[in-house]
């Protein structure tokens, strides 16, 4: 009798280990993963930036001569008008959080 429930004890315990290997790999790939999607988002925002920059630059160095100011005053506007619009969705997505932690 008490060789079986040895027997049991440790068919148990092999389970255990056998399911937190393999928790620890899932667990470990999820952090590769989600490390990934972080760097490519960092490059992602780095080129976009730059890009935007650049963009910005070209129509005021094209309107340089006639419409200095008003090429400089629609840039601006334009990067002031995204700028909101990302303010208001990362507010909206805080909200949503916000009521669905109960806080």
């Amino acid at each position: 009798m008490l060789a079986l429930v040895l027997r049991l004890l440790d068919s148990v315990i092999t389970l255990v280990e056998s399911r937190l290997q393999a928790l620890a790999r899932e667990t470990a790939a999820e952090v590769r993963r989600v490390a990934l999607v972080v760097v490519w988002t960092f490059v992602a925002f780095v080129f976009g930036t730059l890009a935007m920059l650049l963009l910005a630059a070209t129509v005021i160095i094209a309107f340089w001569e006639e419409h200095r100011l008003m090429a400089a005053t629609a840039v601006t506007t334009g990067f002031l008008f995204v700028a909101a619009v990302a303010v208001f969705q990362v507010r909206k997505k805080l909200a949503q959080r916000n009521r669905i932690s109960g806080g």
